[in-house]
This record gives C-alpha cells, structure tokens and sequence, in this order.
C-alpha cells in the first residue's frame, strides 16, 4: 500500500494576520521638498515622481538598485495631465496620463513585486518610439514586449512580423560580424 499524507503550509487565519502586518507596512511618504512619494515593502522602498509618477529609486536595506529614472518616452515630450495614486487589495498603484492619451501605471504590492503597463500610441511622424529607463545594459537578461515579433522590423522588412506578445533573451550581436577571431 502507498501512504500519502498533506499538512497545509499555513491556514487562513495565519495568512489573513501575515498580510495584515504586511499592509501595515505600507505607509507611503510624502516628500513635498523633492516631489516623491516613498512606499515601504516588505523588503524594498520605492520611490516615485508625483509630478509625472516616474519611478525614481529603489532601495533595499542600504542598497539603492541601479534601476529607476523612468519610464521616459523616446520621441516627442508628452505633458502630464494627471498623476493619481491609490491602494486595494495590498496593491499601490501610482497612474500617470498624458494629455495625448498615453498612460502608464506602476502597481506595487506589499511583498515588493513592481508592475509596469504602458498604454502608448506612437504619433503620426514620430521617428522613434519606446521607453526607457536607466539600468546597466550588462544586467539585462531578457524582455518581454506587446508588439512586432519575434525579431527586429527594419524598414525593407516590413513582412513576416507578427503582433503579439513576446519575450527573448538579450541578444546583442552586430548585423554582419560573427564574434569568432
């Protein structure tokens, strides 16, 4: 005969009191000399712009990671019409919309997860589109992206590209020239 035998990890009870404390934590502060708004997680404190709800700094302990200053437009300025931040469900989520419909909206929860959506509609004549951010190029491992794909779309190579969601390994070789001596 084969026994098998479960115990539950933790009851509902000791979840409910586990995220109550978490909750607890979460006491935002306004820094009105610098225009930010600091949420304490968990493990991490992110810092964001209340003027256009840019991602400033994240900070664990001590150490502030070398991600933030974003998410910038590349082409056009775009003017803020309005930042708005809220909290559900031990969810932050700080909003940002731009006069031209653009959006995007970072939700952060109480264990420290970050979520980036964008909402970006290139304009007509726009030579460049995207976002940025400042992080190290040699930290980047993958990414993930709505749009064109799998591959890079040149302009002589419009067919054979799929809209959908994808997400790659970084890949950083030139056009042309193998690497090998």
């Amino acid at each position: 005969h084969i026994h098998t035998r479960s115990w539950p990890l933790k009851d509902a009870t000791e979840t409910d009191l586990v995220s109550s404390r978490l909750l607890s934590k979460m006491n935002p502060q306004l820094d009105p000399e610098n225009k930010t708004v600091s949420i304490p997680t968990l493990e991490y404190e992110a810092t964001f712009s209340t003027e256009d709800g840019t991602l400033k700094s994240i900070r664990k302990g001590a150490t502030i990671l070398p991600f933030g200053n974003g998410p910038l437009f590349l082409g056009k300025q775009k003017q803020v019409d309005e930042v708005k931040m809220s909290r559900g469900d031990g969810i932050y989520t700080i909003h940002t919309l731009f006069t031209n419909g653009d959006s995007f909206t970072w939700s952060l929860d109480n264990e420290g997860h970050l979520e980036l959506e964008i909402l970006h509609t290139p304009s007509k004549g726009e030579a460049i589109s995207g976002i940025t951010f400042n992080y190290p190029i040699g930290e980047v491992e993958s990414v993930k992206y709505r749009g064109d794909g799998p591959w890079r779309v040149y302009k002589n190579r419009m067919n054979g590209n799929q809209f959908g969601i994808w997400e790659k390994a970084v890949n950083s070789t030139i056009t042309g020239v193998s690497g090998w001596e």
